[in-house]
């Protein structure tokens, strides 16, 4: 997959330029969308970019993927950079409680797409297996060296989460590293450097394939918490969702597309990707990986007060501070909302 600035399908490079397109009506627009890291977890914006979905709705989409994780994403946003942000759902909340004037408009994904994957050579040397029950499994960690792409990041709380869930201590019980993006950690485990790591398909299962690792703990679906979890989210800034209203409904047309289209064919998807952003992946492998991803899509990107809430009650658990408390039905409306969503809909 590129690690640079790229448009699949859809013409054009990253923008460095405010926004052109500001009054929202009918007609051609520029959208500036900025993607926290390259993961098969934004696999219906990958669609919607491979297939032209958003060139048929009159959308010249700007794809970048950006550097720096999930605050220098939401600093592209904050410095109007970028219109949308594809990111983590946590880092945005934590903002939001700051006062940025965020919203969430989107979930790309509602379950928690991560998996831990760990070394051969590790799970040999602890004696545990795949097989395991998951509170077995979980004990891998212990001892464990787990390479990140940011130290403080997503990955770095997530798996210092899993190893409080499994009753170690998250502090001395394990060791985080920094590595670097998804092809660096792969490498890193590979090499016999780290034992595991945290991330969404297909990185982990090409470990598999090499022989080096297993997909210990697929967390979206083994761990019954996280199996409605809206991971991976769109956000806006609100002046600019007031500004460009028709704009910002026809973008989630795209979206929505593609998100039935995942939910309904897998094969059809991995093709379409293979054909794209993962060439290097082997085409049974990618069907699997979408197989596997399948229950976080297929509801349009709608959200609701019970996972906004399970959000904030997570974001919590894994070490983030809010500098004010957040009401997840308070905030319908206000810093999330399904109003964009319900007009893409209507105008389908």
């Amino acid at each position: 997959m590129a690690l640079a600035a790229a448009c699949g399908g859809n013409g054009g490079t990253a923008a460095t330029d405010p926004a052109t397109e500001g009054d929202g009506t009918e007609g051609e627009a520029t959208v500036r969308v900025g993607q926290v890291v390259p993961s098969l977890g934004f696999v219906s914006l990958d669609v919607a970019r491979a297939d032209g979905m958003f060139a048929k709705r009159g959308i010249d989409l700007e794809w970048s993927l950006l550097s720096g994780g999930d605050p220098a994403t939401l600093a592209a946003l904050d410095g109007g950079n970028i219109d949308i942000a594809a990111i983590g759902s946590q880092t945005p909340v934590t903002a939001i409680s700051k006062g940025e004037e965020y919203q969430i408009i989107y979930s790309l994904m509602s379950q928690m797409s991560i998996d831990l994957t760990m070394s051969n050579a590790h799970l040999k040397e602890v004696g545990i297996s795949a097989d395991d029950p998951v509170e077995e499994k979980l004990q891998a960690l212990k001892g464990a060296t787990i390479g990140v792409s940011a130290l403080g990041g997503a990955q770095d709380r997530i798996a210092r989460w899993l190893a409080d869930r499994a009753g170690l201590d998250p502090e001395a019980d394990l060791e985080i590293v920094l590595v670097g993006p998804p092809p660096a950690l792969r490498a890193g485990l590979e090499n016999g450097n780290i034992d595991g790591f945290v991330l969404t398909a297909p990185t982990g299962q090409l470990v598999e394939e090499a022989g080096a690792g297993t997909v210990l703990v697929e967390l979206g679906s083994e761990i019954d918490e996280l199996s409605s979890y809206d991971h991976l989210i769109l956000v806006i800034r609100k002046d600019y969702g007031e500004q460009n209203r028709e704009v910002v409904v026809r973008t989630l047309q795209a979206l929505i597309e593609a998100d039935r289209r995942v939910a309904e064919d897998a094969g059809g998807t991995a093709e379409l990707l293979h054909a794209n952003d993962y060439e290097e992946v082997p085409l049974p492998l990618l069907t699997a990986s979408v197989k596997s991803l399948q229950g976080g899509v297929g509801h349009s990107g709608r959200l609701n007060v019970e996972n906004i809430a399970f959000l904030l009650e997570f974001t919590a658990a894994t070490g983030y501070e809010f500098d004010r408390d957040l009401d997840a039905a308070e905030g319908e409306g206000d810093w999330w909302t399904n109003e964009f969503i319900d007009l893409a809909i209507e105008g389908a």
